[in-house]
Formats: structure tokens, sequence, C-alpha cells
């Protein structure tokens, strides 16, 4: 139905177009009716049946005025070639039987103004119509479409009639029966155009497009031939299409069955691992909530084992410092009675004493003292003990709480690296280890070596090899230990306090290499050294005249006895070597006693073979490189010293008792074998002087 309208309305267009060509033949109609049809047609508006017949009236006339006039090169108008169709035939037919009510209407028709208007008009008319290429070309299918138009409209006009709905679809809500032909009555659409003068020409380039589709359409409708070999080709591109849809819907069934099972798959995994959560889940919470009350419980406790710390110290300090100042006061007082003429006769021999610095009362007096260093050390120790009594036996010892974390290690290792557990642990066990170090005394034999605390043999089986539970948690107890020990409570003239202390030094530089160069363990070797130093320039070596050595005991018990503490001292500095640098030793030894005290304390001895004992004791405590003959310069007085005691043991050798001989030649021999441990050249000259002989 939307078809057939739409071509109507291309032919009502067409033909509009024609008449309105016509109009402008002023000397083909009248004044009157040339204004009436100007009136009633316009460009793209639908004439009534009243315009048509007008039309068609003055046509017939021009058409008359055409045969009459065959002088005429130029006709007025330019005829439709019509061809021959069943349907022109009708129309032809009916033209001939109008025609005669035609030519009777055209008799009323004032004539000779008529003939005046196409006269004055009929060159205007000619240049017209030779500008106007549109009127000579229009093909024989616009002049049919043009008569069957014709017929239609006089129908319409006769009639009245209204384009009928009934191929319309009501509409959903309303039941409205929507316009589909894009008008709603006879002349409608251009009466719209008129008022929208965007869609006037919405026609106007679909007059090839109409002509196309109709002649589409016509193929369309002509029959094919249908035969078995077309069915069954038609057949088989069918079941092509099915098949390849059954495959394809094959396919979508494996790939939706493989996702189900992944889906099942995922839930069962799903429902395994949220069993597994939640069991981590509450693992998690424990362990946040113990280490939570383990900090509460560690941040009450660390004031109280400072305090108890540093008591512990203090006691051992005192003890200490009450020693050496006792010392000094008894050397000083020692030195005065040495510097008194008293005539005593002395042995030929003299050896070493050991002298005790303290009288029976002074005895006393110290002892008292350590009894009550013993017991306020008692009750400080018994007040550590029972610091974590009022708390549950999880949070109470350092083996409980590396228990927990062990189990953490063990079930969970990920996660337990991941939160960076060997760095927290050593800070959180600290207190602990601190608290089980107050029974460790790094300056005495009888207390129990670090090594062998439960705390240590708990840690070495979770602390990986490069120590990072280990090294930290020992830089954060043990070394404060010894640097408070060095500083206020070691003696550096005390050989053994001094083997003590470098030997924990030591084996911590063993196990935990990585210490050496931290600066705790660099603060402990400053110490050291500066109280080396501190020592060296503190040293007391007296100097007494030969005779009065001989009549004096208490000056040559104070000499051998100063003597023998700074080869103490010596050989405490050699302790540290490989820990110290090498200079800082050098310079202790060999300039800050050897040539200062030693050297000329040997001077003083009268005794050859005493001497010789004096200058072995010596030359042990001095480092390789002085033995390797590297710093001949810096021992060059010890050097001339033992060769001059090479020649007296020599002198002695010959007088004197057999066994008095005897010693004095082995002492010879001795004394050539240790210059040459310090010169060479020395050694082979002596050799060869005393020796060989």
């Amino acid at each position: 139905m939307i078809y057939i309208l739409d071509r109507n309305l291309l032919r009502i267009k067409i033909y509009s177009k024609q008449i309105s060509e016509y109009i402008h033949l002023k000397d083909v109609v009248s004044s009157g009716e040339l204004t009436k049809l100007r009136s009633n047609v316009q460009i793209g508006t639908i004439p009534d049946a009243t315009t048509i017949h007008l039309a068609k009236k003055q046509r017939e006339i021009a058409r008359r005025k055409q045969e009459q006039d065959t002088s005429d090169p130029l006709p007025t108008f330019i005829p439709i070639n019509k061809r021959t169709t069943k349907t022109e035939d009708v129309l032809m037919h009916k033209t001939q039987h109008n025609s005669s009510r035609l030519i009777r209407e055209e008799m009323d028709v004032d004539l000779s103004e008529e003939d005046e208007c196409l006269t004055k008009n009929q060159d205007s008319d000619k240049n017209r119509q030779n500008k106007n290429p549109y009127n000579r070309e229009i093909s024989s299918d616009e002049d049919e479409e043009v008569m069957r138009w014709e017929e239609e409209q006089m129908m319409k006009g006769v009639t009245t009639g209204v384009i009928t709905e009934e191929y319309a679809v009501p509409d959903q809500q309303g039941g409205n029966y929507p316009n589909t032909t894009g008008y709603s009555g006879y002349g409608e659409y251009y009466h719209r155009n008129d008022t929208n003068t965007e869609n006037r020409n919405i026609y106007s380039g679909t007059e090839q497009y109409w002509r196309d589709t109709e002649n589409s359409a016509n193929a369309d409708l002509s029959v094919t031939e249908i035969s078995v070999q077309s069915m069954l080709q038609a057949v088989r591109r069918e079941h092509a299409e099915l098949e390849e849809t059954s495959n394809f819907t094959e396919m979508e069934c494996d790939r939706n069955l493989k996702t189900i099972l992944a889906t099942e798959e995922s839930f069962t995994v799903s429902k395994d691992t949220l069993e597994k959560e939640k069991k981590n889940y509450r693992f998690f919470k424990e362990i946040g909530d113990y280490v939570h009350d383990l900090l509460d419980c560690i941040g009450e406790k660390v004031a109280i084992v400072d305090r108890i710390e540093s008591q512990i110290l203090g006691i051992r300090s005192d003890i200490s410092n009450h020693i050496i100042e006792r010392r000094k006061e008894i050397l000083l007082e020692r030195d005065q009675l040495s510097r008194q003429d008293i005539s005593v006769p002395q042995s030929a021999y003299p050896c070493r004493v050991e002298i005790d610095l303290m009288t029976d009362n002074e005895k006393i007096k110290f002892n008292e003292y350590c009894v009550s260093f013993n017991k306020k050390k008692k009750e400080v120790l018994q007040e550590a003990s029972e610091l974590f009594s009022d708390a549950l036996e999880e949070y109470s010892t350092a083996e409980q709480i590396i228990q927990r974390f062990e189990f953490w290690r063990i079930d969970h290792g990920d996660s337990y690296q991941q939160s960076f557990i060997p760095l927290f642990l050593p800070k959180l066990l600290a207190t602990y280890v601190r608290l089980d170090l107050l029974h460790w005394d790094p300056l005495s034999s009888e207390g129990v070596d670090w090594k062998l605390h439960r705390w240590y043999s708990s840690l070495c089986p979770i602390s990986n090899p490069e120590n990072e539970i280990l090294s930290p948690l020992i830089e954060q107890t043990i070394l404060p230990i010894l640097t408070e020990t060095a500083r206020s409570i070691w003696d550096p003239v005390s050989t053994a306090q001094t083997k003590l202390l470098a030997l924990s030094v030591i084996q911590i530089n063993q196990v935990f290499p990585n210490l050496l160069p931290n600066k705790p363990m660099q603060s402990i070797l400053k110490i050291v050294s500066d109280k080396f130093v501190t020592a060296t320039q503190g040293f007391y070596m007296p100097m007494f005249i030969k005779d009065h050595l001989e009549k004096n005991s208490e000056s040559n018990s104070l000499l051998s006895y100063q003597f023998w503490l700074g080869v103490d001292l010596g050989t405490n500095i050699s302790l540290w070597t490989g820990l110290l640098p090498e200079q800082t030793i050098l310079d202790l030894i060999l300039d800050g006693l050897l040539n200062r005290y030693l050297t000329l304390a040997l001077h003083q001895f009268s005794d050859c073979i005493q001497s010789v004992e004096k200058c072995n004791r010596i030359v042990e405590f001095l480092p390789d490189c002085v033995k390797r003959g590297l710093h001949d310069t810096e021992v060059g007085a010890l050097v001339r010293y033992m060769c001059w005691l090479v020649e007296a043991l020599d002198r002695e050798s010959m007088t004197g008792p057999d066994f008095i001989k005897k010693r004095a030649r082995e002492g010879k021999l001795e004394m050539i074998s240790l210059v040459r441990c310090l010169a060479s050249e020395q050694a082979t000259h002596l050799e060869n002087q005393f020796v060989k002989k």
C-alpha cells in the first residue's frame, strides 16, 4: 500500500511540473483562466479535479492550434510521444469520447481574446521552449505514467474518495491507526510541505529510484524454472548450514561442560582453601594477640631489668676500683720505704720476689667487702628471678617465646619470612637475654660461658647461616655488657682479666665476623686501646743506684715487682694482636713499655743469670713483625743490652763454681738465640766470637 501511494505521489509531482510549465504559455490561455490556474496550481501541491480539467482543456486548444498552423517551424508546446499499450488505448478512447464535450465547452470561450493572447506570446514561448530542454525530452514512460495518473485523479475528483487505511496497524497504546503513507487525506501531505520548506522537494530525486524499484519488482515476479537439481542444491545448502550450526552448538556444549567442570573443581578447591584460611586466620589472630600482650609485658619489665643490670655492674665496678686504688696507695707507701737508707746485706743472687701489697688488716677489710658484695649481688639476682613471676609461663622465659615463633616458622614459613620476624625477634628477646646474663661475669673464670646458656642453644636451630637472629641479639646484649665491663671493671694490668676479656671478644668475632666493623665492637676496642695507653703512661718504674739496691731489700723487691708488672702489661697488650691495629700494638709495646721502662730496668739488675729469664719474657710478648727483624731500630737498645749480657755470661762461665759455669754457658747460648730473633747479623757475630772459639 505504501509503495502504491508513493508512486502516485511521484506521478502527481511530475504532472504538477508539466502543468506549471504550461501555465506560462500566456498565448494559449486567457488571462482569467491563467489567473485561476496560477492561484490553484503551485509547484509541490496536488491540483483538484477542476484544475486538472481546465489544464486538459487548454492543452486541447493548443494541440488544435498547432495542427492548424502547420507553417510554424517551432510549435508552442512539446507533444507527448505515446507508446501503444492497452492502457493508452483505453485512455485515448475516453479522450475521444469526451472531446465533443470539450469542444462544446470551448465554443463558449472568447476565441478572439485567446487568439490575441496566443499571438502576443508566441515568440516568447518559442524562446522559452528552446531554452528549456526538459519539455523536449519527456520520455514515453512519463507519458504513460501521466495518463494513468490523470485517469486516477479524475476518478478521485468525481468520487472525492479518501485513501483507506485497511493496511494500517493500530499502535500498542491507544489503538489508533497510524498513517503509514505520509498523509492523512487528499492533498494533506503537500499542504504540510507548504508550511515546511525543508520537505518541499523530498521526492525530487526519487524518480529514477522508483523506476528501478518497479523494474526489479517486475523481475522478481517472473517465474523461474524449478528443477530437482535446484531443489537438491537448496536442500544440501540448507543441510550444510544446519550441520555447521550443529557443530557450533556441540562446541558450545563442550565448552560449557568444561566450564561447569572447572567451576565445580574451583568450588571444591575454594571450599578446602576456605577451611585452611579459617585455620590460618585463627592462628594469625592468636599470634597477633600474643605478640601484643608480649610487648605490653616486656614494656613493663624493661625499666626493672635496666636497674638490676646497672646494680650488678656497679657492684663489680666498685670492687675493681677498690683494688686498683688500694694497689696505688700501697705502691706509693712501699716506694717511700724503698728510698730509705737501710743497710741490710742482700744475697748475691736475688730472685724474683712476689710481694703482697696488703696487710692482714687490709685483707680482713677486703674480705668483708667481698662478703657484702656477694650478699648484695645475691639479693639483686633473687629479684631478677622473680621478675616474671606474675606473668604466664609463655611470657616468662626466652625459651617459651622462641618455641612459639619456631612453630610459626615451621608451619607458616612464607608468612614468617614476609613478616620480618628475624629482624624483630632479637629486639623482642633482648630483655630476657639481658636478665639471664646477670649471672655472667666476663672477667671471672667461675662464670658460665654465654654460649652455654639455654637461650643460645634454643636460637641456634632457627637462626639462618647469616645469623639474622643471633648476630643482632649478640650486638644488643653481649656487646653492651662487654663495653661496660671494659670501661668500668677491667684492669689492664691484670693478666687473668685481660685473657678472659680478650677471649670473649675473639669468640664473638669468630662466630659472628660481621660484628667486627660494627659500632659496638669498635667501641670496645677503642676503650681497650685507651685504657692500655693510660696504663703505659701511668706506669711507674723506680730507678736505684747499685749500692742502694744491695743495701735496701725493699727497693730491690719493688724494682722486681714493677718490672714483672710491666712484663705482664706487655703480655696483655700482645693478647689483642689481630683485634687492635698493628701500629697501635707496636706503639704500646715498643715505645710505651720496652724502650721507656723495661730496658732501663734491665740495666739495674746485677744478676746476669736472672736477667736471661727477664729478656726471654720480653721477647715472648714482642709482636711477630718485630721478631722477623722488620723493626730492628726500635729494638736496638734491647739488642745492645742482650749483646752485653752475652759477654757477661761468657766471663762468668770461666770462673766460679761448676753449676754457675754451667748455667752461664746455657744462658749465653739462649741469649744468642734471642738476639738472632731480633738481629740476625749481631747473633752471627756473637756466635763466632763466643761459641766457636
